[in-house]
Formats: structure tokens, C-alpha cells, sequence
């Protein structure tokens, strides 16, 4: 079985809890990252805000999943319009398409697909994936700042499509089968 890494739990990083705390709630359920080598990982927790970013190629790449806590109900669509919309100011050039809109254990996911043409050397590109729970907000990036090209993506399109929610409160938004069961 895969090992899955689960993003939620970031205050348990930084807090002390219970087995009981730990396992009871909405949960994002983010398998490991793809096998590219030489990945380096970083988290911070400030305020309601948890991040880890995973980086490698002094930077380049990097992948980032950012948890906002206590954003419940947040719309996916907003969220790529407001990136979008500093996109299109920072960038010399921009474009952004939605890769799919779905919802999975009943929340809603938008995963898309965005370019920032900086310079005529610099485009940097970046695959997200937005997800809206009844407890948090959740985004994903992967960010090339270098080196992209269109077969890259498809793998990442693949490894988002893995990433999900689960609630240990009920029954119908199933998370895996080592957590706490519903009551």
C-alpha cells in the first residue's frame, strides 16, 4: 500500500494531541510525491495557515500544498479567478484552463493549469488543484520556473487526481481504512 501523507494533520505537527485528535475529522489525503529524485520538504504553520513545499533545482521546481483552516465552504472557481487575476497583472503574458471541475466524496475540486510569461527567457508554469472542505480550504501547486515541457504534466494532471478528503465523521466521505470509523 502506498504511503499517503496526510496534509490536514498539519497543526498535530506543531501542537501535541491525542491518537484520538489525531485521526477524527476532514482529513486531505495527498499520496507521496512522485518518484523524482532529490526532493527537499519545508513546513510552516502561521495562524490558520499551514504550508509544505516541497522543492528541489535550487527552487525551480517546486510543490506546494497550503492548508486554510477554518475556510469552510470557499469557492474553487474564485480561487482560480483570483489567481488569474494576479497572474495577469505580474505576468508579461498569462494563460490559465481548467483541467476538470468535479467533486469527489461530495466536495468540490478544480484543477487547472496556468502560464506566466515573466521574459522572453522566464515562463514559469504551474499545475493547481483546489479543493473546498466543510472545515478547510485546500491548494495545491506545482510550479516549474524552469525546464517545462508539456510531458511533464500529465503525471502531476494524474498524481492530483489522487489527492481527496475524507471525514472520519461520516459515513459517505470515506477516508482510508486505517483511520477512526465514523460514530
Amino acid at each position: 500500500m502506498k504511503k499517503i501523507c496526510i496534509l490536514a494533520l498539519l497543526p498535530i505537527l506543531f501542537s501535541c494531541a491525542s491518537n484520538q485528535a489525531l485521526y477524527r475529522g476532514e482529513k486531505l489525503i495527498q499520496p507521496m510525491l512522485l518518484s523524482e529524485e532529490g526532493w527537499s520538504f519545508y513546513s510552516n504553520k502561521e495562524g490558520n495557515i499551514g504550508e509544505m513545499i516541497w522543492f528541489k533545482n535550487d527552487g525551480k521546481d517546486q510543490m506546494q500544498t497550503v492548508v486554510y483552516l477554518g475556510h469552510k465552504g470557499r469557492d474553487t472557481r474564485q480561487e482560480k479567478e483570483l489567481n488569474d487575476k494576479v497572474g495577469s497583472k505580474l505576468c508579461k503574458s498569462f494563460e490559465s484552463s481548467i483541467i476538470s471541475d468535479n467533486s469527489t466524496n461530495g466536495y468540490s475540486s478544480l484543477t487547472w493549469k496556468s502560464s506566466c510569461k515573466l521574459s522572453e527567457e522566464q515562463t514559469i508554469v504551474v499545475l493547481h488543484k483546489a479543493i473546498s472542505g466543510d472545515d478547510s480550504f485546500y491548494h495545491l501547486r506545482r510550479i516549474w520556473k524552469s525546464g517545462f515541457s508539456q510531458e511533464l504534466i500529465q503525471p502531476w494532471v494524474n498524481y492530483f487526481a489522487k489527492v481527496y478528503i475524507c471525514d472520519t465523521r461520516y459515513k459517505d466521505k470515506i477516508c482510508p481504512e486505517d483511520f477512526v470509523e465514523a460514530a
